[in-house]
């Protein structure tokens, strides 16, 4: 069972569903504890480019920009927790980074962002974005 929030994020229970042939889905394993674990799993998962800069203007550019993946109609990032749980300010900065990303995805000719978490993390996730 999948619902999806006003945040944006959606929240499930069991495995995501798989994708398409257009569709790319990246995995986020549990207990990333730094910004740099978190950013090298998406630039792996998600190709980013040899510039890419490790930091969080360079995700938000690339998250923005995905124009170096040919033929993408979806992305579905699924997380297995919350990462960087254990440092507040950075998992708001992460979560309104993607927040940010899925809306510009609904407005542009973007791929589609689709951002999941397990059901149990929903309330961490609604208090890092308040944070």
């Amino acid at each position: 069972m999948t619902h999806q929030d006003v945040n944006g994020f959606r929240y499930a229970d069991g495995d995501w569903p798989m994708t398409d042939d257009f569709s790319r889905t990246v995995r986020i394993p549990a207990g990333i504890t730094s910004k740099k674990q978190l950013l090298a799993v998406l630039a792996l998962q998600l190709s980013f480019p040899n510039y890419f800069g490790w930091n969080w203007d360079a995700f938000e550019e690339c998250l923005r920009d995905l124009s170096w993946i040919p033929n993408l109609g979806r992305i579905v990032i699924v997380h297995d927790d919350l990462p960087l749980a254990n440092d507040v300010c950075e998992a708001a900065t992460y979560l309104s980074i993607l927040r940010d990303a899925m809306n510009l995805s609904e407005k542009s000719q973007s791929p589609e962002l689709t951002v999941v978490f397990p059901s149990q993390f929903r309330e961490m996730v609604e208090a890092a974005i308040e944070n």
